[in-house]
């Protein structure tokens, strides 16, 4: 009777052991998956801009590259385009993309007239970050993005224009308890 205790105690050991292993395989995997933003997988490269050195050139050659510090000291980039207009928009990309990704928006945004700035959200482009934070740190990227604006032009209008996580991004920073940290 004890032998076979002994022999389900060692056959639940190693099934637990097994699938503690593949858990934490399978949870690596997906944050690698999804939140590293130097992961190599490849889902979702079709959804960005269908010509991405196109859109590249439009705004190297409409735009000033412009940059900030984070709340947590990343160097966070940007696209900035000054039309002279008291209404500026802050347009924000979505998921694994960068500024060069919403060129069609822009352009929109563009021929209307507006001051634009389009930030590369952190981990993203060519701004600094270890993770994808799906919008949550962002968003006081996004209040710093705000604050160079005001310091630029203190009666300024902003409206905030996300796509996708980008959409999360701003509707977090609508959010009247968002603070500075």
């Amino acid at each position: 009777m004890k032998k076979s205790i002994k022999i389900i105690l060692c056959f639940i050991s190693v099934v637990v052991l097994f699938l503690g292993g593949i858990t934490f395989y399978v949870g690596n995997y997906l944050y690698d998956y999804t939140l590293n933003p130097l992961s190599q997988h490849s889902l979702f490269e079709n959804m960005v801009s269908s010509n991405p050195s196109e859109s590249h050139q439009w705004l190297e050659t409409h735009a000033v590259h412009t940059s900030i510090q984070s709340y947590d000291d990343l160097f966070l980039h940007a696209y900035y385009i000054e039309q002279d207009a008291p209404v500026y928009v802050i347009m924000v990309h979505g998921y694994r993309s960068d500024g060069t990704s919403i060129i069609n928006p822009i352009k929109r945004f563009y021929k209307q007239g507006y001051n634009l700035l389009i930030p590369d959200l952190r981990g993203h482009g060519q701004s600094e970050g270890d993770y994808i934070g799906m919008g949550w740190d962002d968003r006081y990227d996004i209040l710093g993005w705000i604050d160079y604006i005001l310091t630029k032009d203190a009666h300024a209008q902003i409206i905030l224009y996300g796509v996708s996580m980008g959409g999360a991004t701003v509707m977090n920073v609508a959010e009247k308890n968002c603070h500075h940290k």
